[in-house]
């Protein structure tokens, strides 16, 4: 006997259900839950192992001895911060990225509460929602502002080129 298929989320409508409960999706965050999305991207975008680490590290070496030290120092930070959190016994990520964004309905969005988003993780593994679907909606989301940090980046290099 086959297990039952787990469940797809369309994102496009704007809501789903989990676990008996409503969920929002609303793109615009807190200043409290940008700082925590700003923290949770850098374990998102540079991998859980070992080798991974290593050849990020390499990565942000190459960059400072080729004139892009904010570049290389930027994602160096980004390592440490993810080190810092444990590899093991951790929500992945891309589901606490998610959760940022995905709201119970009357949830305070000026607030992060991290027993909250884990609350709501908790329901959707209950519903047996598709990682896969989670996954790809924290990539979008990355893709999106590491394309706006590359570009204000870039700006803030020619800027301090021409002092």
């Amino acid at each position: 006997m086959l297990k039952q298929m787990k469940k797809e989320i369309d994102f496009s409508k704007g809501e789903f259900m989990a676990n008996g409960v409503k969920y929002f999706i609303d793109y615009k965050l807190s200043i409290a839950r940008n700082r925590e999305f700003e923290r949770l991207q850098a374990r998102l975008g540079f991998g859980t192992d070992f080798k991974t680490l290593h050849d990020n590290i390499g990565k942000a070496i190459n960059l400072i001895n080729g004139g892009k030290q904010v570049e290389g120092h930027a994602m160096l930070y980004n390592i440490y911060e993810m080190i810092a959190h444990k590899l093991e016994d951790r929500y992945d990520p891309a589901l606490l990225i998610c959760a940022l964004f995905i709201n119970k309905e009357g949830e305070d969005l000026a607030k992060y509460d991290e027993k909250l988003d884990k609350a709501k993780i908790d329901d959707w593994e209950k519903e047996g929602l598709k990682m896969n679907d989670f996954f790809a909606f924290a990539l979008n989301l990355l893709d999106g502002f590491i394309a706006k940090w590359k570009e204000l980046s870039q700006i803030g290099s020619n800027q301090k080129g021409k002092k």
